[in-house]
């Protein structure tokens, strides 16, 4: 099992920009991109090409593929062994991963399990890692047996999977023989339940090779005395699990120093059969999982970027105002969004398909206001509890998270998330004093939580805090569910007055698309981040909204100085406190902006 990250670079919780795929270095200048390339190639970095780097405020991040082995690498004669390394699927036949649809050419999936693979991969990365680079990153970190079907193609049934396996050591006990890997196959594709267990174990051993490959990567950067941060691509962070398994649950971004993920927005399991089941703006918001990244480990920023579909399904289409919203989502809830991101095309249609001229000019103002974006703390009464050991007994749990967290986000209810593990691939402590600290706890999956977090629920409750649980034939799981799939303002509504949450708990905003999240500065401001929401699919634009109120609660003394600030400029506001509540309205709001109050 792979240590806990125990440091983390300080430069993380800095404001960072992140282009995706690397633009060419004059674009990365022009956009002022402070980490150019999620997917970066880590060959060729130098001791003086980092400090280069740094000397331009630029952080560098190097990474490899722990699945794929594209073309591009067993085309090469001093890699062609690898292709000796490429896992196998229940019919023996070697495994591919099949959503590289800009390779012409098959793209095998590899076993995790493979010592020449490790020694690759180590190696690969040993000189970036020598050279100072700022991020490692092992993409794919799911591993191949995070793609293990019985169908054909799929990986996990290779000599390795089979040969380390005490499941097939046990049934070859039972019935009398030595098996070779092709019986064993044979076994596992007519015994259902013999599957199933070799599933799980093989889940549970792929997940201990990866953590220990993380600290074998962790070891080379003490060696060189360097603060190379870990990171890994855990793609929908826990959405996946219900057709993928285990290892797409959000477990992974405790071993890591801050979580990178592709997202894509989807209301049902039916996405692997829809090419085109994203959801644009307004209902595909990604704040729910900022929230949910940011509460696991070391509660850094995450990391989105649209999964490697999206962009494609949005080809040919105008969607830069888009994109560019998604990018002030990320920021106004402290995350950060990946722009730039198109796999399998050129430069300049990426950009312009992509990376909106307007992100420069964002990039100019969140330099100029850090105050506003950093350093940033919330006062709130109310949490939702993310229990992985709910999600890995009943994947719906995942989706009812992002549902009641979407309909609680929306109506401008103030929550942090508190994430648990599963006491399977980690442990799963729910902390008493950061409890304490709430009123309410919102627990979807509360049927299935571990008996230390049943215990500390139960003792919430016994100190005077208030749940509010959600178990599988709960009515209002079945709101929040309903809700989630069908995204009516009723269903919203009918989800709210289930939790019968105090308007203590609210940021009232009057314009219907406009969502409220309230922060409180280190010098003790409220910084009010306001989101304009109301994104129009024709046209690609975001409607403004005007005139509008936002209310929130109030105990001061006296009424606090109020000013919107925005790329526009800063203007002051009136104010005005009544019966324990401040309004504050706003003559307009384009897309975003930060309501600063100050007593």
């Amino acid at each position: 099992m792979s240590e806990m990250p125990s440091t983390q670079p300080a430069w993380i919780h800095d404001l960072t920009t992140i282009a995706a795929i690397a633009l060419p270095e004059a674009w990365a200048d022009e956009f002022g991109t402070t980490v150019n390339g999620m997917w970066a190639r880590p060959d060729g970095w130098t001791p003086a090409a980092v400090e280069a780097a740094h000397a331009k405020g630029r952080r560098i991040l190097v990474s490899v593929p722990l699945i794929a082995l594209t073309h591009q690498v067993y085309e090469d004669p001093n890699r062609r062994h690898l292709l000796d390394e490429v896992c196998r699927d229940v019919n023996g036949d070697p495994a591919e991963v099949e959503w590289y649809y800009w390779d012409a050419k098959p793209v095998w999936s590899l076993c995790i399990h493979s010592p020449v693979l490790r020694a690759y991969l180590v190696d690969t990365l040993r000189e970036a890692i020598a050279a100072g680079v700022d991020v490692v990153n092992v993409d794919e970190i799911n591993t191949s047996v995070g793609l293990m079907t019985n169908r054909p193609k799929g990986s996990g049934f290779c000599r390795l999977c089979l040969g380390g396996s005490a499941v097939i050591a046990a049934e070859a006990r039972r019935r009398g023989v030595e098996p070779a890997d092709n019986e064993a196959r044979t076994w596992l594709r007519e015994d259902h339940e013999l599957y199933d267990a070799f599933a799980e174990e093989q889940q549970e051993r792929a997940f201990c090779a990866a953590a220990d490959l993380l600290d074998e990567l962790r070891g080379i950067a003490r060696e060189h005395g360097r603060m190379t941060a870990i990171t890994a691509n855990v793609a929908g962070l826990g959405a996946f699990v219900g057709h993928h398994g285990a290892l797409w649950s959000a477990m992974w971004g405790e071993l890591l120093d801050v979580i990178m993920l592709e997202a894509i927005y989807v209301v049902s399991r039916s996405q692997f059969e829809d090419p085109h089941a994203h959801k644009l703006l307004p209902r595909g918001k990604f704040a729910p999982l900022y929230r949910l990244g940011r509460a696991i480990g070391p509660r850094a920023p995450i990391w989105i970027a649209p999964q490697i579909n999206v962009p494609r399904q949005l080809a040919g289409q105008k969607r830069q105002r888009y994109y560019e919203l998604m990018f002030l989502e990320a920021y106004a809830n402290l995350g950060r969004w990946g722009y730039n991101w198109w796999p399998g095309v050129d430069d300049a249609a990426r950009r312009e398909a992509t990376a909106p001229e307007a992100i420069k000019g964002w990039t100019n103002f969140l330099r100029s206001h850090p105050d506003l974006y950093t350093g940033l703390r919330t006062e709130n009464a109310v949490a939702v509890v993310y229990a992985n050991s709910a999600v890995l007994a009943e994947p719906q749990t995942h989706y009812r998270y992002l549902g009641v967290a979407q309909a609680l986000y929306e109506a401008g209810v103030q929550y942090d998330v508190i994430y648990t593990g599963d006491d399977r691939f980690a442990p799963a402590p729910l902390d008493a004093p950061a409890l304490a600290a709430y009123r309410t706890l919102v627990v979807p999956g509360i049927d299935h939580l571990s008996p230390s977090q049943q215990a500390a629920i139960r003792a919430f409750e016994a100190g005077g805090g208030s749940v509010i649980g959600m178990d599988a034939s709960c009515a209002l799981g079945d709101l929040v569910d309903r809700f989630w799939t069908s995204y009516a303002d009723d269903d919203r509504e009918a989800v709210l007055r289930g939790l019968a949450l105090d308007d203590a708990t609210r940021v009232d905003v009057s314009a219907a698309r406009v969502v409220a999240t309230r922060y409180v500065t280190h010098d003790h401001r409220i910084a009010i981040h306001l989101l304009n929401y109301d994104y129009r699919e024709v046209g690609d634009l975001v409607e403004p909204a005007r005139g509008f109120k936002v209310r929130l609660p109030w105990a001061g003394r006296s009424s606090p100085s109020a000013a919107l600030v925005s790329p526009a400029g800063i203007r002051e506001l009136n104010t005005r406190a009544v019966d324990g509540q401040l309004e504050v309205k706003v003559p307009e709001l384009r897309d975003h902006a930060v309501l600063v109050l100050t007593e």
